[in-house]
């Protein structure tokens, strides 16, 4: 069974809790990587979610997410962290995949993607 990847776009100190309750609107199936821009993987919120859902913190330069073809970018997301999208290309950088599981979401400012590794 291919596993599930999750990338994760979010504000700085986003609670595990915040990021937790958004993962569980997209999927209730095991996790094995979360991925995410490498300034949001030294986070304590991140690690802590990680932690909770067993789940390995897998983390991306904004130069790397950047070469990453996703159908969402955002000029918001670019001029915060240096690349118009964290969550899908973070999700698929991590799987090795070039199409998403299902359609990014974002559940009170939290954006998730979901991939499977190849």
């Amino acid at each position: 069974m291919p596993e599930l990847i999750v990338g994760i776009g979010a504000r700085p100190a986003t609670p595990a809790s915040d990021l937790l309750a958004a993962i569980h609107t997209v999927t209730d199936q095991p996790i094995a990587e979360l991925a995410t821009i490498d300034r949001r993987a030294r986070e304590s919120g991140v690690r802590e979610a990680a932690a909770s859902l067993g789940a390995e913190v897998v983390s991306f330069t904004a130069a790397e997410l950047a070469q990453v073809p996703v159908a969402t970018e955002t000029s918001r997301t670019r001029d915060a962290v240096g690349t118009g999208s964290v969550a899908e290309a973070a999700a698929l950088l991590a799987a090795g995949a070039s199409v998403l599981a299902t359609p990014r979401r974002t559940v009170n400012g939290v954006v998730v993607a979901l991939a499977l590794k190849v």
